[in-house]
């Protein structure tokens, strides 16, 4: 069985009470976390996932409040399937750090301290841009990525491998721009500018991956409980010190995620553990066919044939 959390994207107005959470979110086990979230973002987290405000889409909320929700999704799975075995967890960009606080190898409340920090860094870093390219070879947006890095200023590359027909690409803004229209007479399908103001996992993120290893190594971190497969090289680390570098990478390294989908095994499930339903998605587009989400209405693994 793998385990799969969700990264930015997966966010949603008003996430708790709609998957049946708003009171384990505001439980006394949960105090010291939404406290902390709330002096560090100032405002009160709850009412905030609870509105339709627009803030949560802004990455310094984001990250750490998805983060806490995806957690709350796990809790109430685990509460509801004691017994599991054979598990390992993944998670997308974001999602691994909700890997690492499930698997047992960071204290909730260290995660969202992590996270919390590497939104800031990330909102601080070079602006930049992303755009998703569908129905066109990851090899054919690699020549033209490579092709226009080498011709202009800047740099322009993959940044999520999502499925062998979905990519996307991520740099600077004059780069991707250009590469749209490369693509597109390639034989892209669609093209899909993303709302955001920063190029996750590119070039332009290198200097806040050296503030964020310094800030991170001020946490302990412990041997997950459960075996985790990482982003940038779709491997499981049994070495610490690996496990935080490859996080640290992350940043400006592509995320592998159809060379994570391509390692499941299709007889066993796969659990979008979270808010929404993209991974969902894309494991269906990396061609598995047993994919489930917590966030489907009635979600229960013992109704699961």
């Amino acid at each position: 069985m793998l385990l799969a959390f969700p990264g930015q994207g997966s966010q949603q107005n008003y996430m708790l009470s709609g998957a049946n959470l708003l009171e384990l979110a505001g439980s006394q086990d949960f105090h010291e976390h939404v406290d902390f979230m709330g002096d560090s973002l100032k405002t009160n987290i709850i009412d905030l996932i609870e509105s339709e405000n627009d803030l949560i889409n802004d990455t310094k909320f984001t990250q750490p409040l998805l983060l806490f929700c995806s957690y709350l999704h796990y809790v109430r799975f685990v509460e509801q399937n004691p017994n599991l075995t054979n598990i390992k967890f993944t998670g997308h960009s974001l999602g691994e750090y909700t890997a690492l606080v499930c698997s047992e190898s960071l204290k909730l409340i260290d995660g969202i301290k992590i996270v919390t920090e590497r939104a800031k860094l990330m909102s601080n870093a070079p602006s930049g841009a992303m755009s998703a390219v569908l129905g066109l070879d990851e090899k054919i947006i690699e020549d033209v990525c490579n092709e226009l890095t080498n011709e202009m200023a800047g740099s322009v590359e993959i940044g999520n491998y999502n499925t062998p027909l979905q990519s996307v690409i991520s740099g600077n803004i004059e780069e991707v721009a250009e590469a749209e229209i490369k693509l597109k007479d390639a034989g892209a399908k669609k093209i899909i500018r993303l709302n955001v103001s920063v190029a996750s996992h590119s070039k332009l993120m290198k200097d806040a991956s050296n503030k964020f290893e310094e800030f991170m190594s001020k946490f302990e971190f412990m041997m997950p409980k459960y075996q985790i497969i990482q982003n940038v090289d779709a491997s499981v680390e049994k070495d610490i010190d690996l496990i935080k570098s490859k996080l640290v990478k992350q940043l400006f390294m592509p995320v592998r995620w159809s060379k994570i989908m391509s390692m499941h095994n299709n007889d066993q499930l796969f659990i979008e553990i979270g808010p929404g339903s993209v991974l969902a998605g894309l494991a269906k587009g990396n061609k598995i066919s047993n994919v489930h989400s917590t966030s489907k209405n009635g979600f229960k693994l013992s109704m699961i044939k």
